[in-house]
């Protein structure tokens, strides 16, 4: 090995020492950097608006994937990677995520959840609430800003609200689009297991009732633990949600191509790249 391949060997360590672990997490409120974002082909499924389940351990993504849908400048990037998905036509918004509360969107915070819990007859009547509280801030709707009365009116006003349901979705049907509701972080719905998975399992529901619709969807991102848990199923027709979830993996290829991106994106280690050329194949020479 001469003096220029140990140079840029050198040059390719360091930077993978400063490789920072933490900043492969995300949270789903906060728009990724589009320069960090590697799309494997494997997580389109992931992405597609008519899979609602996507299930993944901790630190695969879910966030990351959250967030990319969520923000215009993101989702319009993986668009052009994932084209049969159709990213183009998608605006999304997020229904729950870590900092639920902190912001003017639709996404109501745990506090706020515990609180609901004790007006609301079923689970799912906050989540519908939910996407009618996002669905108002697009469309004209008459309805109750607080979203505690919201979800009152809508148990008492079942009727009016399918109706505001149905006008929306053929609207947005209309133009072309996808209205796309993102839940993430589901472990923080509460501060306990029981609320947690009662909450949880609502969602589950509301997700196979939004499946009805023609331009309305909702994507929940959740952890495998969770989705092993039977209870969160036993509902009709769960196994139409469960049996068609998408999980959300890394191969062993797609997470070396993830390595080359993070060193490419480094001019001192990109460099580096090219000077050795074909030897960085051999992963020996790292050693």
């Amino acid at each position: 090995m001469n003096s220029i391949d140990r140079r840029a060997l050198k040059a390719i360590r360091q930077t993978l020492a400063e490789l920072n672990p933490g900043d492969a997490s995300h949270q789903a409120g906060i728009a990724p950097d589009p320069a960090v974002i590697f799309a494997p082909s494997s997580h389109a499924n992931a992405l597609d608006p008519e899979r609602p389940l996507v299930i993944g351990n901790r630190g695969v993504g879910k966030s990351f994937w959250s967030a990319v849908l969520v923000h215009p400048e993101t989702r319009l990037q993986i668009s052009k990677i994932y084209g049969r998905l159709r990213l183009q036509t998608v605006e999304a918004v997020l229904g729950f995520y870590e900092d639920a509360g902190k912001d003017e969107g639709p996404a109501p915070s745990p506090v706020l959840l515990k609180q609901l819990l004790g007006v609301a007859e079923q689970p799912e009547d906050i989540w519908r609430a939910v996407l009618l509280k996002a669905l108002a801030q697009k469309f004209d709707f008459q309805i109750p800003r607080s979203l505690r009365e919201l979800v009152i009116w809508t148990t008492a006003n079942v009727e009016q609200s399918e109706q505001f349901l149905r006008k929306a979705d053929r609207e947005i049907q209309s133009s072309g689009s996808i209205f796309l509701i993102v839940f993430d972080a589901l472990d923080r719905l509460g501060r306990d297991w029981s609320t947690i998975s009662h909450l949880s399992e609502g969602l589950l529901r509301f997700a196979l009732e939004v499946r009805g619709f023609k331009a309305i969807r909702a994507k929940i991102f959740m952890r495998t633990d969770q989705a092993n848990d039977d209870d969160l199923f036993r509902f009709a027709d769960a196994s139409k949600i469960r049996a068609d979830a998408v999980k959300l993996v890394w191969q062993r290829t797609e997470l070396f191509g993830l390595l080359y991106q993070q060193l490419l994106a480094n001019k001192t280690a990109s460099d580096a790249l090219v000077e050795i050329g074909p030897s960085f194949g051999r992963l020996d020479v790292l050693a």
